[in-house]
């Protein structure tokens, strides 16, 4: 570790505990006479192997690249480029040319040059397979004419240039059967989806490095004001509004015993106990800024899932019809509000000081119309209201989403997808078109808090206070109600295994609380729990026992 380094860090060597010195003699690698391509870089046609026989071919590949030929006119022979041999200087240079002698080349004619190499990959089907690796020699300067090499070589030690015609061609397939074309930066095989972002890499010379260190220049944020580069620092200021309207969504679903034969124990396999059909759902709507216009609502019945669609729908369009569309202007300032913002010295939004020449508005909420601060008008123009509503599921990428999805796609329209493979989504969005076009498009965005809480809703609620439960305690102000209520729901799943189980009357027993895919039983105390929530909350039958859950 450099000293500096071991300085800034308060750190200090105390012993050397081991040391280890290997020694070997340096014999620069040349290339000379002709070695066929292995078959599977032969194949890429993405490689010029000249039939030398001597030791140049350096100078027939540089040549080569100089003079191409097409390939109907069998570039690889070498009487091609006899005529332009003397355009090239080889002072002081023998052949055949080894690594070391490139850098010498290269000033010699003002022509830039990579060189790289072969290594067998054993993959992971067993095979054995070529790869282009390196650079074995990087130009330290890019210059007009640049060259890329492949070096090869044989079980007897002998190497052989040969000139790299298409770069993209040579290494895609290194990456995956996808056919589309990617650009490759010939000094760290970095590569790109468009050549824009291909030179902009190149721009700073990458030197075998993938990214660009920042360094100690002094840059603009988005506020105008000046920090180092090297200095990360929040500035998504927007990201801070408090989203107005959130939707916490929840599905209960019948497990339908599904039969199947009895599989082979010789071969892997899954058994399929239960087809899970969801029977009921409830959702809140919690509004940020006013706690009247938050809504709890559920539904029960074998076509919840598009019920859910739709009822979702309409409550969100209609919220963001009256809220989103229209701002509400700002509410007359008092005689402190006036003060505050005459005598403020920092954007409330940033947190930065005021420049001299900075300009200061009033920031206000769109939604009530009370005056929030003062702020750069940069910061105010970027602290607006989302174009979109989320809606939060615990466990929805491997549970719920696959109770509605289909249903949410009906229209197979407006649906953008991050996906984690084909069956687990992390995120998915639907944008809300009004069919009338009373208002602007905007987005569902259903997310999973368990990819931000990994935990489940039991311990989740056990880690709170009871008077962390302020929206369950305005539906419940019972004490008893409200503390059999704020812990996890007692439910026998396994025993739900048809519509009919939910209009029975009776609790059923501890056995029939037996959880099938989890193998296991509840606890006696929660069985009594159980109890305690059907006498008190006078359940008539299985089905309004869920709400509770």
């Amino acid at each position: 570790m450099p000293n500096d380094l071991c300085m800034f860090l308060g750190w200090a060597l105390s012993k050397l505990l081991y040391l280890e010195v290997n020694i070997c003699k340096y014999n620069p690698i040349r290339a000379s006479l002709y070695l066929s391509l292995p078959l599977e870089i032969g194949k890429r046609k993405a490689v010029l192997n000249i039939k030398n026989q001597d030791n140049m071919c350096f100078k027939w590949c540089i040549l080569a690249h100089l003079h191409p030929v097409h390939r109907r006119n069998h570039p690889d022979c070498v009487q091609h480029y006899t005529p332009f041999v003397d355009e090239l200087l080889f002072d002081n240079l023998t052949f055949p040319i080894s690594l070391s002698d490139i850098k010498i080349f290269e000033n010699l004619n003002n022509i830039s040059v990579n060189v790289y190499g072969l290594e067998t990959v054993l993959k992971k089907s067993g095979e054995n397979v070529c790869e282009v690796v390196g650079p074995l020699h990087h130009t330290s300067q890019k210059r007009d004419i640049h060259v890329n090499l492949l070096l090869i070589s044989n079980n007897f030690g002998q190497t052989h240039y040969c000139l790299i015609r298409n770069m993209s061609r040579l290494l895609n397939s290194q990456l995956n059967k996808n056919t589309h074309a990617k650009y490759f930066c010939d000094g760290c095989l970095l590569y790109f989806h468009n050549r824009f972002n291909l030179n902009k890499h190149q721009q700073h010379d990458c030197n075998h490095i993938y990214t660009k260190l920042p360094t100690t220049n002094l840059i603009k944020d988005k506020t105008g004001n000046l920090r180092p580069e090297n200095i990360l620092k929040f500035e998504n200021y927007g990201k801070k509004l408090t989203v107005p309207f959130v939707v916490y969504a929840d599905f209960e679903c019948i497990l339908q015993p599904i039969s199947f034969n009895e599989p082979n124990p010789q071969e892997s396999f899954t058994v399929k106990t239960f087809k899970h059909n969801p029977y009921s759902f409830a959702y809140f709507i919690k509004c940020s800024f006013d706690d009247s216009l938050s809504k709890f609502y559920t539904y029960r019945g074998p076509d919840c899932a598009q019920i859910f669609i739709e009822t979702l729908t309409y409550d969100c369009e209609k919220i963001y019809s009256e809220y989103f569309v229209t701002p509400k202007p700002m509410n007359d300032l008092t005689f402190e509000q006036k003060f505050d913002f005459e005598n403020a010295k920092c954007c409330h939004i940033c947190l930065n000081e005021f420049e001299p020449n900075s300009q200061i508005v009033r920031d206000h909420c769109h939604l009530t119309g009370q005056f929030r601060g003062a702020a750069h008008g940069v910061c105010n123009l970027n602290f607006q209201l989302p174009h979109f509503i989320p809606v939060f599921f615990h466990n929805l990428s491997n549970y719920d989403t696959h109770l509605f999805i289909k249903e949410l796609a009906c229209n197979h329209k407006n649906i953008n997808v991050i996906a984690q493979n084909k069956e687990k989504y992390i995120t998915f969005s639907k944008t809300i078109i009004n069919q009338t076009g009373a208002i602007p498009p905007f987005r569902l965005k259903f997310l999973d808090s368990f990819r931000f809480m990994a935990s489940s809703l039991d311990k989740l609620a056990q880690n709170l206070n009871p008077d962390q439960f302020v929206h369950v305690r305005k539906y419940f102000s019972d004490v008893n109600k409200f503390n059999l209520i704020r812990q996890k729901g007692v439910f026998p799943y396994s025993y739900i295994d048809s519509y009919a189980r939910l209009k029975e009357t009776r609790l059923p027993s501890y056995n029939e609380f037996y959880d099938q895919l989890r193998d296991s039983n509840i606890s006696e105390n929660d069985y009594t729990r159980a109890n305690e929530v059907w006498s008190l909350f006078k359940c008539k039958n299985l089905g309004s026992i869920q709400i509770y859950i």
